[in-house]
């Protein structure tokens, strides 16, 4: 089980390394809705364990129309 402590880490660093382990050789699958969150899964080469990363809206801009 992951622990506060490493959750907290993890977050700072902007999810850059496993949480569990500390390696940068993670993966991440797409992210797509699932129960009105977005989540996308992600896994460590090294230590095998999986997780996954849950986003929240942060910030909305308006798109020109000469995009």
């Amino acid at each position: 089980m992951i622990t506060d402590e490493a959750k907290q880490g993890y977050l700072k660093k902007g999810g850059n390394s496993c949480p569990f382990c500390k390696s940068t050789l993670i993966d991440s699958g797409l992210v797509h809705l699932e129960n009105d969150t977005f989540v996308a899964y992600v896994s460590c080469g090294d230590c095998e364990k999986v997780w996954k990363d849950i986003y929240g809206l942060v910030d909305v801009e308006e798109v020109s129309d000469e995009v």
